[in-house]
């Protein structure tokens, strides 16, 4: 789904601009910007619901520089890296509300 959305957004925006030869260019990034959107708006929602905003919106604060400085762990697909983030914001967050160091 995203891959196709960001497909067509891309050979749009290359006829669009008459840069086609940048296609592949776009279509990747599109398709980066699409899912990280994608991935942050679903963790956002999935706190909320889960009554674990305010401690995911802190991990993710957290996290995110400290992913994005050291490398991080990649996925071989966007699925498990979606999984693994989901994942890891949700424990992380209820062990921060549930689990006090004092």
């Amino acid at each position: 789904m995203i891959k196709k959305a960001a497909s067509a957004l891309g050979i749009w925006l290359a006829q669009e601009s008459g840069e086609i030869e940048k296609k592949n260019v776009l279509v990747y990034g599109l398709e980066y910007i699409i899912g990280s959107l994608v991935k942050i708006l679903s963790l956002l929602l999935g706190s909320w619901i889960l009554g674990i905003f305010p401690e995911a919106i802190a991990f993710l604060l957290t996290a995110i520089p400290l992913r994005l400085l050291s490398g991080g762990a990649h996925s071989k697909t966007y699925w498990r890296c979606y999984s693994v983030s989901m994942i890891s914001t949700f424990v992380f967050s209820f062990m921060a509300k549930y689990f006090s160091l004092w």
